[in-house]
């Protein structure tokens, strides 16, 4: 009998799965790259002055549509709530920029650890007569301080020369803070933490205040920040007028006048720059 003689076909190759692992890595880390470049053109384009000004001006927008739609439906929830939310976030975009830039000489010391001080005062007055509202956006505000507190204290090493002077004064406000809570925990009595903090709240802004004032400069200071906290004291203004609460809008107009003034600054400044990139731009360019 004659055997059929077979030839076997060539193999194909086979690519490994090592290959695949690695051509899929590869896919990966380009839309990875491709992600964060765009995520990186966003942010530089946001980052514009002029654009940082027209973002600006939302939350103050939010805040005062808010007060208009309370004082005609006498839904007072609904502006709580708003100025809650900004309370929440006032501090984050001053976090976040003095992480990023290292630098904080516009920044005064001293209102930075009063209102450490002051959030404290807020979370034990909260968290004893039992409001997750008041401790819980106190919070908040505490660790967005606490960062740029650590940020400032940084540079005050490096660059002040007057660093043990300027330090010992901001230690001041805490110790009054932590001594007020450590008594209303001790006294069990809310109302003494809660005094003690609208007191400090009233003038907690004036150092920083004074600062720009005397040195005509905000770069540092977030045009976010300063917008987030105008609502916020806005919008606690109305709420308290609305629920006849005079501590509560009597301190916060304070910080209204102040932050105000703050924020004149740096509109001014911001506004310069905006003016001064434009001249730069060359004649038939695109800016």
């Amino acid at each position: 009998m004659l055997k059929r003689i077979t030839t076997a076909k060539p193999a194909k190759p086979d690519i490994e799965k090592s290959q695949l692992s690695e051509i899929g890595n590869t896919a990966e880390q380009e839309r990875i790259g491709a992600f964060r470049r765009t995520a990186r053109m966003v942010i530089e384009k946001v980052s514009e002055p002029k654009n940082l000004l027209k973002l600006a001006a939302i939350p103050i927008a939010i805040s005062f549509a808010s007060i208009a739609y309370t004082a005609i439906a006498h839904k007072y929830n609904v502006l709580g709530a708003e100025a809650g939310i900004s309370t929440c976030a006032i501090y984050l975009p001053q976090a976040i920029k003095a992480i990023k830039t290292k630098s904080t000489h516009d920044i005064s010391m001293l209102t930075q650890t009063l209102m450490i001080g002051t959030s404290a005062l807020w979370i034990g007055y909260g968290l004893q007569i039992g409001s997750a509202a008041v401790w819980g956006s106190e919070s908040a505000l505490a660790a967005s301080n606490v960062a740029i507190a650590a940020v400032k204290i940084k540079d005050v090493i490096k660059n002040d020369q007057n660093a043990k002077r300027t330090l010992m004064l901001g230690v001041l406000p805490l110790a009054v803070a932590f001594g007020g809570v450590a008594y209303a925990a001790a006294a069990n009595n809310p109302a003494v933490a809660g005094t003690e903090a609208a007191i400090i709240s009233v003038g907690m802004q004036l150092p920083q205040t004074v600062r720009s004032i005397k040195t005509h400069s905000t770069r540092d200071m977030s045009i976010g920040t300063l917008s987030l906290d105008l609502a916020a004291t806005s919008a606690w203004v109305a709420y308290g007028l609305m629920l006849h609460l005079p501590p509560l809008w009597l301190s916060q107009s304070a910080s209204v006048a102040q932050i105000s003034a703050i924020s004149a600054i740096k509109v001014k400044e911001t506004v310069a720059e905006i003016n001064t990139s434009s001249n730069n731009v060359a004649p038939g360019s695109t800016a």
